[in-house]
């Protein structure tokens, strides 16, 4: 069991007060919650990004207590000793347990964020009523919009490792991540929302594509999971949130 958790400092993102827990790879941290008795929308934010991301969804839900999900090494948040999909998805599962047992979750994460979600979604945590993934990534070798830009233009220190365990983008040739198989292992209900930008051909554009392709697609109609296509591109949460927003709060309304 993990030990007790501690509110702590003043997170570096929307001004929320952070709460750390103790899991077997370290701390995973999470903003401080209202106990109101709705249910809780536990989000997470992508790759390199920070709670900000997430505001354009946060301001639109309804009906539900939100709780931001901080990315290991990102907005003030401690790294964890471990680097990968599983051990981040692991340390999250605890830390939902830990503090969110008694509440109804639906947890909504975007890019990197969804993924560690349905992640999540593999593991039988009695509070987790569903999972919703905006545009995350399944296969990593063609993922061109990451693999063609260097380490030193992320933004934190640990971005080398990062690119290395999660995406496959070392110093050499691009190497294969195929995290497919969560969607085969999920144990909760889950949606995969990507938009229409497509990924290919490879070239420049004034906003990301889509991080999924029609593989990717295939691969979530094959699983369990719902698929939807909203219109726009891999930051759906800024790009269309009105829609995005419908959907989580569909998922909210029927956790009640």
């Amino acid at each position: 069991m993990p030990g007790p958790y501690l509110a702590t400092r003043l997170g570096l993102s929307l001004g929320m007060r952070t709460v750390l827990v103790n899991t077997r790879v370290g701390q995973v941290a999470f903003t401080e919650l209202s106990n109101t008795g709705l249910p809780v929308a536990a989000l997470m934010y992508g790759l390199f990004r920070g709670s900000e991301s997430l505001a354009p969804l946060i301001d639109r839900i309804e009906g539900a207590d939100v709780v931001v999900v901080h990315q290991p090494g990102h907005s003030g948040a401690p790294e964890l000793e471990e680097v990968g999909v599983t051990p981040f998805a692991q340390a999250v599962a605890v830390g939902l347990q830990t503090l969110l047992a008694d509440r109804r979750v639906v947890f909504a994460g975007e890019s990197l964020g969804g993924l560690i979600g349905l992640a999540v979604g593999s593991y039988k945590i009695p509070c987790l009523h569903s999972v919703m993934a905006f545009d995350p990534f399944f296969t990593t070798r063609k993922l061109w919009p990451i693999h063609r830009q260097t380490a030193d233009a992320w933004p934190i220190p640990s971005a080398p490792l990062l690119l290395d365990r999660i995406f496959g983008a070392g110093s050499g040739p691009a190497e294969e991540r195929d995290y497919r198989p969560v969607l085969q292992n999920l144990v909760v209900p889950a949606t995969v929302v990507t938009g229409d930008i497509p990924l290919f051909p490879e070239r420049d554009l004034d906003r990301s594509p889509c991080l999924m392709d029609e593989e990717d697609c295939a691969a979530v109609d094959a699983s369990s999971a719902s698929l939807i296509r909203l219109r726009g591109g891999h930051r759906l949460l800024e790009e269309c949130p009105d829609p995005c927003a419908e959907l989580l709060n569909q998922l909210i309304r029927r956790t009640r």
